[in-house]
């Protein structure tokens, strides 16, 4: 799944390393978020299983008569299902059953989770405190949660109003105080859902900081458009006056000469050609395109530091 979707469309230049990596990273987490919330895909699955159920059944009469004729008696195989090691909403249920425990080990998971998704501390922990309720908590496992998981899109712009304990830095310090491993010692699924946070955040932090990034190149390429603009107006201005003062300097010569030559007063002078000499100088010295200041990204959740990318000056 992964491989496929680093594969470049039809005549595009291939991915690079670190674009193959993002594009890996979302399609884990897209096939994740369909293992708790995907009810299209369910409904999918469960018909693909039950014609392969009615297949072995019909051939497995087939056989039956066919070992009646022969005589043969061939021992009946109980049907299995084909081994899917991934398949729509598989971890749904057992995410589900977490509801019938009556304490909660690791509770970070569950209540990085709810604060990802939007709920608040009140909806889910000890009245006055940041501690997990899990009473509370568990009655909020159900399809709501799974649709949120199944909505919840780590890219784009958040312009909306966030809690401290919803921002990123809460949420990543709260996630990076988990050991996976005990995690899944504890319990798979608690696991899987700690894998789609940890991706979820990943996935919010690069992107923040790439679309920031790209505000960054186009400040930058803007303010390089202004300066060579600029650059090139007062070149327009400079190269202007050298060649009116040369044009005016050599009409005078020439109307002094003429006075000489015929001993009278010359016909006006000629006129320098402004419009001519900046049309020359245009195709000479192109007008240099500008950029449109970019809007800034709005991201509400994102309180991490951020660095802008280095520039080349050249």
């Amino acid at each position: 799944m992964e491989e496929d979707a680093c594969k470049a469309p039809e005549g595009q230049d291939p991915l690079d390393d670190d674009k193959k990596e993002i594009v890996k990273r979302h399609a884990r987490f897209a096939a994740l978020t369909k293992c708790f919330h995907d009810p299209e895909g369910s409904v999918a699955h469960q018909q693909l299983l039950e014609r392969e159920k009615l297949t072995a059944e019909e051939a497995a009469k087939a056989a039956a008569e066919e070992a009646g004729e022969t005589g043969e008696q061939k021992p009946v195989e109980e049907f299995k299902h084909k081994y899917y090691p991934c398949y729509p909403e598989q971890w749904k249920q057992a995410f589900s059953d977490l509801r019938h425990l009556h304490v909660m080990k690791h509770p970070r998971v569950l209540q990085t989770l709810f604060y990802m998704l939007g709920f608040t501390r009140e909806q889910i922990c000890h009245r006055d405190t940041n501690a997990l309720d899990f009473r509370k908590a568990k009655e909020l496992i159900n399809e709501e949660l799974f649709a949120r998981m199944g909505n919840y899109k780590p890219t784009g712009q958040r312009d909306r109003d966030f809690k401290e304990y919803q921002k990123i830095s809460f949420l990543r310090t709260n996630n990076n105080a988990l050991d996976e491993e005990k995690v899944e010692d504890y319990s798979l699924v608690l696991r899987k859902v700690l894998d789609w946070i940890r991706l979820a955040l990943e996935i919010r932090i690069d992107d923040v900081k790439q679309r920031r990034d790209q505000v960054e190149y186009i400040k930058f390429d803007r303010e390089a458009a202004i300066k060579q603009e600029t650059e090139r107006k007062s070149r327009y201005n400079e190269d202007l006056k050298e060649a009116k003062a040369a044009f005016e300097e050599k009409a005078a010569e020439e109307a002094e000469k003429e006075k000489e030559d015929e001993g009278e007063e010359p016909e006006a002078p000629k006129q320098f050609d402004e419009e001519e000499f900046k049309k020359n100088f245009d195709e000479q010295n192109p007008e240099v395109p500008q950029i449109d200041a970019p809007a800034e990204e709005i991201d509400r959740d994102y309180d991490l530091p951020y660095k802008p990318p280095a520039m080349d000056q050249d």
